[in-house]
């Protein structure tokens, strides 16, 4: 278990919240040890606010949307 506060954080830009748990990114490393290499970050987007995030080449990427809905590559609809 690993405590929210040892979680790197940060706001990348008004209404864009960051946290990293494993792995890189944004400049933020994670805390917990994995045996793969592996990102896992939660990031929270006030309501019509964007961000660009970009995975290294070779990464798979999976997003799990909440609330809401969030437009991938600029043209795909994740509700």
């Amino acid at each position: 278990e690993i405590a929210s506060s040892r979680i790197a954080s940060t706001q990348l830009s008004e209404g864009v919240t960051l946290r990293v748990i494993a792995g890189s990114l944004e400049g933020l490393t994670g805390v917990a040890q994995t045996y793969s290499p592996v990102l896992l970050a939660d990031v929270v987007m006030e309501r019509l606010k964007s961000h660009v995030f970009t995975l290294p080449d070779g990464n798979v990427g999976l997003v799990y949307v909440l609330h809401g809905q969030v437009r991938l590559n600029g043209h795909e609809t994740v509700n």
